[in-house]
């Protein structure tokens, strides 16, 4: 079985960062960014690949969190996609709402897998209250339409999760945190479908 994890955008990027010296077992890594530097310092250790989109519209300097920036950079290099998604039995989406690559690109690959019947699962997570309206706008209306485009989404939510773990904790803990849950969520959907256990 041909499983592609698709890291799309710096926040999704961040949560692979402690996996790509090692990979994840049977799984094909991508991590997916506008924003050349971001992806680019990661050292390429043979367990992961990288695809910079956009190249002619950003300059590989990023979506400047405009998610029509990533939507169309995802759609310029479309063909890119479909060569990396050629065999693939079951793609893995995982991006962080409400900036601009994550947001902007994520439909678009997802709506590429649904017209090639592959079947698609996102890993979502959502902003903080207090990163303001449009960054939460941006997120919810994102989130609502991969919602349609995929099998199965799960959602993580910032502020729900601050709220479990404590006010005393800092910002960087509660992001190393959820990180570490959305990679746990990853693992466990692989885990799951190469043993053949519905979701």
């Amino acid at each position: 079985m041909k499983i592609i994890i698709l890291a799309i955008g710096g926040g999704a990027n961040n949560v692979f960062d402690s996996v790509i010296a090692t990979g994840i077992e049977g799984c094909e890594l991508i991590l997916v960014n506008t924003d050349a530097d971001a992806l680019f310092e990661r050292e390429l250790t043979g367990h992961f690949k990288r695809l910079l989109i956009g190249q002619t519209l950003t300059w590989g300097l990023g979506s400047g969190a405009d998610p029509d920036v990533g939507k169309k950079s995802a759609e310029v290099d479309i063909n890119h996609f479909k060569i990396i998604l050629k065999g693939a039995n079951l793609v893995i989406i995982v991006a962080s709402m409400g900036g601009g690559t994550g947001s902007g690109a994520s439909s678009v690959i997802a709506r590429l897998t649904r017209k090639l019947g592959v079947r698609t699962i996102a890993v979502i997570s959502m902003p903080y209250g207090f990163e303001g309206y449009k960054c939460n706008n941006i997120a919810k209306q994102q989130a609502d339409l991969l919602t349609w485009m995929v099998e199965d989404i799960y959602i993580f939510k910032y502020e729900l999760m601050l709220n479990t773990l404590g006010h005393h904790v800092t910002l960087l803990e509660a992001f190393e945190s959820l990180n570490n849950q959305i990679l746990d969520k990853v693992n466990n959907i692989v885990d799951y479908v190469r043993k053949g256990i519905s979701l």
